[in-house]
């Protein structure tokens, strides 16, 4: 079970994050890399070196899996090390039901603001198109989006908060 002191911690870390990211689109370095020291040395004096390692490999197994979505464009680099400090506090036990938590926010997120500014169904014609295209042509293809949806930011520090603290509700119900 995940102790009260590391639930708090997300709480700490998550309420400056989405306000910040909901305000300005950006998590600054100064709280992501508090929440990777912060999810070290909880786990360090929770549970010594083995709280440690536990902490350190959360870190390191989140960022490796999500480093490739900022190489490609396709997540911001304070998103990416939102998402290791995540990893630090809640350990690898828990790492890949909270990153799946975390995806499953963001796709149920993206759908809430693609169908606001009414462009849901031009999104699903171009996931079909990339689908159709790539299978097509035996190898993936990737079809840039018009400026009407390249203009939709998501604040994704919201899924990141709303997927790491449900799952870890659930996990522990």
């Amino acid at each position: 079970m995940l102790p009260e002191s590391n639930l708090l911690l997300l709480i700490i870390i998550f309420v400056p994050a989405v306000a910040l990211d909901i305000r300005s689109h950006r998590i600054p370095n100064w709280l992501s890399l508090s929440g990777w020291a912060c999810g070290l040395v909880l786990g360090a004096w929770l549970g010594g070196w083995e709280g440690f390692l536990e902490a350190g490999s959360g870190l390191l197994l989140l960022l490796a899996l999500t480093l490739p979505f900022f190489i490609f464009g396709w997540m911001g680099a304070g998103d990416v090390k939102l998402i290791a400090a995540v990893g630090a506090v809640v350990g690898v036990g828990l790492a890949l039901n909270v990153l799946l938590g975390i995806v499953l926010s963001g796709l149920v997120m993206s759908l809430v603001v693609l169908a606001w500014k009414g462009e849901l169904l031009n999104a699903f014609r171009r996931y079909m198109v990339i689908l159709g295209v790539s299978f097509i042509e035996k190898r993936p293809t990737y079809i840039s989006p018009p400026e009407t949806q390249t203009r939709l930011v998501l604040p994704y520090a919201v899924p990141i908060a709303a997927g790491t603290l449900i799952t870890v509700i659930l996990a522990y119900t």
